[in-house]
């Protein structure tokens, strides 16, 4: 949250993008209702001050109540977020050695849906007030529109036909499925880490027939759905809070101060670099980071080609993260064993 918090200061004093309406505009420039005094009609002091305090960015721009419920939303979420059953005892495994921690990561999961919707409902806010000081002030001053999608708008688009049913959809999950099959491969050639033979990997994955989630032990058969279930639920959620701040935020801002190519670049290059740390090896650092910044590319390339909506993004990087939860949860994770799968994802 620190490092967002400096890219967002940084934009603020580079790029303030002061919105005042009065000029002749497009017709998507004529949404502002009512307007802005000067002072509160800076975008990113309203996405600065949500990452600060969350609902402070509302309070900025005069949305007293949306920033109030903003901020008991996030407060309650980060309290109940360590009392979620398990929590401690995944704290302690966390303090161990790492050999322990990877061994019990291949036969155990444990998820805490309560942080995960507190993170992402923190990055929600900051794109929500940014969005609302925009679309107050009418977006003077922006080469693009801002999209008016609230929250259930963008957490129901995973399950809307208008997003799912479309063949672009299913075109892009496929185009990134293959784009990072091709940086898996890339990475795997230099990765040499792990001495063992593809077979004797292979070998290691067969005998599951249970295994636990959040410290209960599961057979195969209710553990799986249990796990899909999360898969859906968690994803949901990170696509929502990421494709707000990454693609409704910090690519729409970086676009309008660099330009379009630049602004896509960048925006989507920091995207990936902050999940360097998803990964325990260089090696799997490295896919981590490469894989979502192409992924970030792929997507922001699919934001601007809906112009600038969010829906079909969020929509896009749910069901990808899903996709990628299940590869690994079937082939390196606690269900391993049960099915065959074609390829083998070196990381």
């Amino acid at each position: 949250m620190r490092i967002l918090g400096v890219v967002l200061l940084s934009l603020t004093l580079a790029a303030p993008a002061v919105c005042e309406g009065g000029a002749e505009s497009p017709d998507w420039r004529d949404r502002a209702s009512p307007r802005l005094a000067g002072w509160r009609s800076h975008p990113n002091v309203a996405a600065l001050l949500s990452t600060l305090v969350p609902g402070a960015g509302e309070a900025y721009i005069d949305e007293w109540g949306t920033g109030m419920a903003q901020f008991g939303t996030a407060g309650g979420l980060q309290l109940a977020a360590p009392a979620f059953p398990g929590q401690r005892e995944m704290d302690d495994l966390q303090d161990r050695v790492d050999a322990e921690v990877e061994e019990a990561n291949n036969r155990a999961m444990f998820v805490n849906p309560v942080a995960t919707a507190a993170m992402d409902f923190h990055l929600y806010q900051v794109y929500a007030a940014y969005r609302d000081c925009r679309l107050r002030t009418g977006d003077a001053g922006y080469d693009h529109p801002i999209s008016d999608e609230g929250l259930w708008d963008l957490a129901s688009a995973p399950f809307r036909p208008r997003h799912i049913g479309r063949v672009d959809f299913w075109r892009d999950l496929v185009g990134v499925l293959a784009l990072d099959l091709g940086i898996a491969s890339i990475v795997g050639h230099f990765d040499r880490e792990d001495p063992r033979k593809p077979a004797e990997l292979a070998a290691d994955s067969h005998g599951h027939s249970a295994f636990e989630i959040n410290f209960r032990r599961f057979d195969y058969g209710p553990g799986v759905a249990l796990a899909e279930a999360d898969f859906v639920a968690e994803h949901t959620m990170v696509g929502l809070g990421e494709e707000a701040f990454f693609r409704g935020y910090l690519q729409q801002e970086l676009e309008s101060a660099w330009g379009t190519v630049p602004g896509w670049v960048t925006a989507n290059a920091a995207f990936g670099s902050l999940h360097y740390d998803n990964g325990d090896t260089r090696a799997s650092r490295w896919y981590a980071a490469s894989s979502a910044t192409g992924f970030g590319l792929w997507n922001g390339w699919r934001y601007r080609r809906d112009g600038y909506r969010l829906g079909g993004p969020v929509a896009l990087h749910a069901w990808w993260n899903v996709l990628v939860s299940n590869l690994g949860f079937f082939t390196e994770g606690p269900g391993k064993g049960r099915i065959d799968v074609g390829a083998r994802l070196p990381f």
